[in-house]
């Protein structure tokens, strides 16, 4: 009986406050063929040392080193020194459930996928969060049919963790170094390749949501890079799977909105700001006759006809409600 190896790939940077945790959960996984490949990121708090003491004590962990050049090299680095036949990531500041890969292998065997992705869950600080139910619902999808839910911000998401990934999809795949968004630009085309795919209802990943993760941090000029990867999404839809053209959409419009909501009043956003609302004018039309689309998105697009100014506005409004 073939028992694969799977190898996991953990971005490690300065998260030596949780690091201990995301570690814990994967050494005590009920499924053991694992290979455990950490990549330190030019850690400048006790992150490395911690990774050392872990792959002292269990011959599975190997540890990488590189200086700080960002998440999307670390995952590169890693996957070059990845022996198994599924690759699945994790990032250092969450954690996963006892069973998530013994679960996710026997659903991609099941159903002969080549991917397969989770639900997962967020949760603050301090406070551990477990799933309630017992019965999930489990889907079987082509790439086209993933592509779509993908569009549409349902099942599929562009984060690479909560997912188990044949290594053949990730051949001549690489995430793009020095941008914004770099999951988002590569992750699609990595469901796109896939002939078989599996979502399953039960959560099994655990977001950490504080306030120095990737996703909390303040505007930076990476985030423009959300259009653009808006862009190249949208071009790739259109030449591979026309069928999903119209879907696509409201992923390209929802980039412009989330943009314009977070770009600071300032001049030098002058261009951006006109350039975003610009793509928004030509596409919204599509989104709000796409009976499809979701509703909030559909909300949302439908504000956008008070202006530029007014989303932006409506972005403030909506950090201090959230107290982003």
């Amino acid at each position: 009986m073939c028992i694969p190896l799977v190898s996991i790939i953990i971005p490690v940077y300065n998260t030596e406050k949780y690091i201990g945790q995301c570690l814990e959960s994967v050494i005590e996984q009920t499924y053991s063929n694992l290979e455990i490949i950490l990549v330190d990121d030019g850690s400048t708090d006790g992150s490395r040392k911690i990774c050392d003491e872990y792959a002292n004590k269990d011959k599975r962990i190997k540890v990488l080193y590189q200086k700080n050049s960002g998440q999307a090299k670390a995952r590169n680095y890693g996957i070059r020194y990845a022996h198994g036949i599924y690759i699945v990531y994790i990032d250092s500041d969450d954690y996963v459930s006892a069973n998530h890969i013994e679960k996710m292998l026997k659903l991609a065997k099941q159903y002969n996928a080549d991917l397969v992705q989770c639900s997962m869950k967020k949760f603050r600080d301090g406070k551990k969060e477990k799933s309630k139910f017992d019965k999930f619902d489990i889907t079987v999808y082509s790439a086209s049919d993933a592509l779509r839910e993908y569009c549409y911000q349902k099942t599929f998401t562009p984060s690479p963790w909560g997912k188990l990934i044949h290594a053949s999809l990730m051949e001549n795949m690489e995430f793009p170094v020095n941008m914004g968004y770099e999951d988002a630009a590569l992750m699609y085309k990595v469901i796109g390749k896939a002939k078989t795919l599996v979502f399953t209802e039960e959560v099994m990943y655990y977001y950490r949501q504080h306030k120095a993760s990737t996703m909390h941090t303040p505007f930076s000029d990476k985030k423009v890079d959300r259009i653009r990867v808006a862009e190249q999404f949208l071009d790739y839809i259109r030449e591979n799977y026309p069928e999903n053209h119209i879907s696509a959409y409201t992923r390209y419009v929802l980039a412009q909105l989330q943009l314009l909501m977070e770009l600071p009043f300032k001049k030098n956003y002058t261009n951006i700001k006109k350039l975003a609302y610009s793509n928004l004018k030509h596409a919204r039309r599509i989104v709000l006759n796409d009976y499809l689309a979701p509703i909030k998105i559909k909300i949302m697009t439908g504000f956008s006809y008070f202006g530029a100014t007014a989303l932006m506005i409506l972005g403030r409004i909506y950090m201090v409600v959230t107290k982003r």
